[in-house]
């Protein structure tokens, strides 16, 4: 499946409208001002989705989460390692050298990759009035290429860049949304009539 310009252009709209109110909710829960936005959307069909932004050797914490009903998928939020380390230092205040530390970042990491990714997701269904039933977040770390496998299911993949600046601290991050291919062409179809 080909998508025109303007087609990609609305989906990272929508993307950037549900990361702006995914920032809103984190700063008001941090008291850091953090400013999310999604500059780059690529489609890429799910048997070959190639890395982005990363070596297929690197180590990544991943957030990911199910989701079902008008429209079925799941999304994940990726972090090289290194942001995610830096992100978690900075909303714990936890040293990296902590013994606490790999369960502050498990538990930050999570509730972080919850609210980007609910956001995101709540505010395509509200535009489509589409409810989404979402899940409970799976958190993972690990080999880049093992934990971002496809399960080889037919559907489509949108990889939106996702950078986080904190601060004047730019940490960047992959959201991904696997769409069922019948679903992903019903998303389509909302953007156009609401564009109409």
């Amino acid at each position: 499946m080909e998508l025109t310009v303007d087609q990609v252009d609305a989906i990272r709209e929508v993307l950037n409208m549900g990361a702006g109110r995914a920032a809103g909710i984190l700063n008001s829960m941090i008291g850091h001002p953090i400013q999310l936005s999604i500059p780059r959307v690529d489609v890429l069909h799910s048997p070959a989705v190639p890395p982005t932004n990363e070596e297929p050797t690197s180590e990544i914490a991943l957030v990911r989460l199910n989701f079902s009903g008008r429209f079925r998928g799941h999304s994940s939020l990726l972090f090289p390692n290194q942001s995610a380390a830096n992100l978690v230092t900075l909303l714990t205040e936890e040293d990296a050298s902590s013994p606490d530390f790999f369960a502050a970042r498990a538990s930050t990491l999570t509730e972080v990759g919850n609210i980007v990714i609910n956001g995101v997701l709540g505010t395509l269904a509200n535009l489509m009035s589409q409810p989404f039933e979402v899940g409970l977040p799976i958190y993972q770390e690990g080999d880049y290429q093992q934990l971002t496998t496809p399960d080889g299911r037919a559907g489509l993949v949108l990889v939106a860049q996702t950078d986080f600046l904190v601060e004047q601290l730019e940490l960047r991050g992959s959201l991904r949304l696997s769409f069922e291919v019948a679903s992903f062409e019903a998303i389509l179809q909302a953007l156009q009539d609401m564009t109409e």
